[in-house]
């Protein structure tokens, strides 16, 4: 791996760190679906609050090679996300959780 792979590497797992602080909730005994459209609504706001940010993130991860460099860290991230929205869809509609996972963008 060159040097600035490494840092490549780098830069992508710090902004995956800011991206699930972003869409953190605050908000104790928030039910499922409150959770799931907070996130929604804060994924929206973000992304047009920081829309600098979000397109340099997915122009990193589209890049052929900068891919293949970060292919385990992109595969991480992924599984990080639809888990989580997997859990919100569980406590909605148990039976149906990996499939509407899927549905929300990762």
């Amino acid at each position: 791996m060159f040097p600035k792979d490494g840092l490549l590497r780098e830069i992508f797992t710090n902004t995956c760190k800011i991206i699930v602080e972003m869409n953190k909730s605050n908000v104790p005994n928030q039910s499922p679906m409150d959770k799931l459209l907070d996130l929604i609504k804060t994924f929206f706001t973000q992304l047009v609050a920081d829309k600098l940010f979000f397109q340099i993130n997915l122009n990193i991860m589209i890049q052929p090679k900068s891919r293949v460099i970060l292919r385990d860290l992109i595969k991480e991230r992924s599984s990080y996300i639809r888990n989580s929205v997997q859990s919100i869809f569980e406590q909605i509609d148990y039976e149906n959780s990996l499939a509407n996972s899927y549905l929300l963008p990762n």
